[in-house]
């Protein structure tokens, strides 16, 4: 992975995320901009990445798609590893995701802002 003037933004492991005063969810990994004030986010992640799992698999493409669009996450990565597959989701309109794909050299670069970039190498999350 590489990152390039992303001094505010850091990977996050199994932090709880506010949705709604009644609903918290806890990826699996989450790229955050900025300082968490709190013990939980109560803004969206840049980045949110869900590993599939067999008794995660259908709440992460469902229920956790669809609560991450709504609540602004920038990028949604799921992670299959029984396929091992990697698919991109970018809320490009603000509203709904759309499938993103990786460059030629099977890389993808996440624009968070203006200055941060992350670029990670697909293949190389199998090694």
């Amino acid at each position: 992975m590489k990152l390039t003037n992303c001094q505010k933004c850091r990977a996050y492991d199994f932090i709880d995320v506010k949705i709604k005063e009644d609903t918290v969810l806890q990826p699996d990994v989450s790229i955050i901009c900025g300082n968490p004030t709190k013990a939980f986010l109560d803004f969206p992640p840049a980045i949110v990445v869900e590993i599939l799992s067999p008794a995660t698999r259908l709440k992460d493409r469902t229920i956790k798609f669809d609560l991450y669009e709504k609540f602004g996450v920038s990028y949604f990565m799921i992670v299959d590893v029984e396929t091992d597959m990697v698919e991109i989701y970018y809320l490009a309109d603000g509203k709904t995701y759309s499938k993103q794909s990786p460059d030629n050299t099977n890389s993808f670069t996440f624009r968070l802002n203006d200055h941060c970039a992350i670029t990670l190498s697909l293949n190389r999350i199998w090694e």
